[in-house]
């Protein structure tokens, strides 16, 4: 049996070191699950409904710290799955989703559950794109998996047509070359971990945000060294599930999750002066609105991400680190230990005794 653009698809996401797709297929996909009759590399795991379908990718994509990929029926099935989209983006969870679309030559005639689905996914996904011919797939696939494995990671989402899924590709020379995903473990500026130490050395009162990125990045012990450096108790973002949680909720400094209103929040942070914000949004307020401001106006904000978009988005900062959030944590906690005088040690250890 000649090969197909399909088996190309399948190629790709292998060579990639992906070994499930989770899905729930119709006729477009027909083409993709006889292919995988054929090819053991690969393993579906098959959803009786979108939701369930789309969570245990984001699950796995969490739990690994790998690529998901999503395969979905065309435009109801996206629709039944828009939802967790939806989470999924806002989370950075990197999905690759896919969904057969019908033959490009029935558009015209407006084909049973045909539609537009590059545009329905484009505001929840960092890209999104169809596939016109089978020649563009390598570029795509590889396109697709750098896109939602770079920080701020996220979903992607790619349409694949039945005749493109079908089109025989033996005789096309095609750039094979494997998907290279750039290392982006890189350390915030030096001055800026500087100005950050001064802020906290000098703190009276500081605390730590901390979101469910920490985890995704693997910093959950790089936080919890930098919290008992400085000795200041630690806040999570409204809503992370123990099992993404930042940092232990056993921790002497562990000081609970933060509520979802503006001015719950500024009860909960009005007593500090310093606050060190990495791993979240800042902040996803509930649905109602006060005059309130969550953060209080007295206090310095130092927020480390790895998405400059987030850096003072909401609400001003004294300092920005752009980085990653292990590197940073790290370069700061050190630098802070290789810093810090007896007196200002001292007062840490009253600090974290208070707490």
């Amino acid at each position: 049996m000649s090969k197909t653009g399909i088996d190309l698809f399948l190629d790709l996401l292998s060579d990639h070191g992906v070994k499930y797709i989770f899905g729930n297929p119709g006729s477009t996909e027909l083409p993709l699950n006889d292919a995988l009759t054929r090819d053991s590399r690969l393993k579906y795991i098959l959803g009786l409904q979108e939701v369930p379908v789309m969570a245990m990718a984001d699950g796995y994509s969490m739990a690994s710290g790998s690529l998901g990929v999503v395969n979905l029926h065309v435009c109801p099935g996206l629709g039944n799955a828009m939802g967790m989209l939806y989470n999924a983006f806002r989370e950075g969870t990197p999905l690759l989703v896919t969904a057969g679309q019908q033959d490009r030559r029935l558009y015209f005639d407006e084909p049973i559950l045909g539609g537009e689905m590059v545009e329905v996914t484009r505001p929840w996904t960092k890209w999104s794109v169809e596939v016109s011919r089978v020649e563009d797939l390598p570029a795509a696939v590889r396109r697709a998996a750098q896109i939602a494995l770079t920080p701020p990671t996220g979903p992607v989402f790619m349409s694949l047509p039945v005749d493109v899924q079908m089109e025989p590709v033996e005789e096309l020379e095609l750039d094979m070359s494997p998907i290279r995903v750039p290392d982006t473990r890189v350390r915030p500026p030096i001055r800026a971990i500087e100005r950050a130490v001064e802020l906290l050395t000098s703190a009276r009162n500081p605390a730590i945000l901390a979101g469910s990125r920490v985890t995704e990045r693997g910093a959950n012990q790089a936080l919890v060294e930098l919290a008992e450096a400085v000795g200041a108790p630690v806040f999570t973002e409204s809503g992370t599930t123990h099992g993404r949680l930042p940092f232990p909720s056993n921790h002497p400094l562990y000081g609970q999750g933060l509520p979802p209103w503006a001015p719950e929040i500024h009860k909960r942070l009005k007593e500090f002066d310093v606050l060190f914000v990495t791993g979240m949004d800042l902040f996803r307020l509930y649905i109602y609105y006060t005059p309130n401001q969550a953060i209080p106006r007295h206090c310095k904000v130092i927020h480390l991400d790895e998405n400059p978009a987030e850096i003072g988005k909401n609400f001003p900062v004294e300092v920005g680190l752009i980085g990653d959030t292990r590197e940073g944590l790290t370069g700061i906690t050190n630098s802070l230990k290789n810093h810090m005088s007896l007196e200002q040690q001292r007062v840490i250890e009253d600090r974290s005794d208070h707490w």
